[in-house]
């Protein structure tokens, strides 16, 4: 996987520090995106670009919706194609989250071994949403590895390019509800997923480490098939200017 010469570069401001999204195959000199021409007699013509490359993902997006049903709304597609991506040893200021799949099927069917999971709702504002993996009953042996992919949308601003977005998300990840940190906790121990997460930090770091206004967010972790029966994503809507409201939530 290489960048195309003509494909734009990341990252971006905050928020939406990862950009693009992700890539999709746009055709180069030595392999050139295929179309067809039909003015004078048919044939094919050799091009490429991202007047390809973007119509290639939408493509897909519109695949996934086709396959899916109407239940899935634009935004759980996004999602969907984030979070399907392949990944490589390659900077995300250059392929973003990834390069998007060649084949419907590795975004709409799972392995035999994988489960995919769904959840579409609305938070408001300090108000939060609980987001179960499923488990099964028997103990899963040897490691498990659990993936993740959150994009969600909000008011914009547009008048002030640097709090764009009036509202983001924390997020806590549980991975097991029957371990606490101490007798005292009211709640399951939680784990870092998306950033990195440390008592008493300042905003410039929740927005540089844990992305707290980015609206797309992407991530995976490996944990004992022993550990996390019942793990739960919980996510809290902050409004910009009340952003300690939800901490501890």
């Amino acid at each position: 996987m290489v960048r195309a010469g003509y494909s734009s570069v990341g990252p971006g401001r905050s928020p939406g520090l990862i950009k693009p999204d992700l890539v999709a195959f746009g055709g180069s000199t030595a392999r050139p995106f295929l179309v067809l021409r039909t003015k004078d007699a048919p044939k094919i013509e050799p091009t490429g670009g991202t007047s390809f490359a973007a119509p290639s993902v939408l493509r897909m997006g519109s695949g996934v919706r086709a396959h899916l049903g109407p239940l899935l709304n634009p935004l759980a597609i996004r999602a969907l194609l984030v979070h399907c991506v392949e990944t490589a040893d390659i900077p995300h200021a250059e392929i973003g989250w990834g390069r998007l799949p060649n084949h419907l099927d590795d975004i709409v069917i799972c392995n035999d071994d994988t489960v995919r999971v769904v959840y579409q709702g609305t938070v408001t504002a300090s108000k939060y949403i609980r987001a179960a993996i499923p488990m099964p009953d028997e103990e899963l042996k040897g490691m498990v590895k659990v993936k993740a992919t959150l994009c969600y949308t909000t008011e914009v601003d547009p008048h002030h390019p640097s709090n764009y977005t009036r509202a983001g998300l924390d997020v806590v990840f549980r991975p097991n509800k029957t371990v606490f940190k101490d007798d005292d906790a009211a709640h399951a121990a939680s784990k870092p997923f998306f950033g990195k997460s440390r008592p008493q930090v300042t905003e410039e770091e929740l927005r540089r480490d844990a992305w707290k206004w980015e609206n797309c967010l992407h991530g995976e972790g490996n944990f004992r098939g022993r550990s996390p029966p019942s793990s739960t994503f919980i996510t809290t809507r902050a409004p910009r200017g009340m952003a300690s409201a939800s901490r501890g939530s």
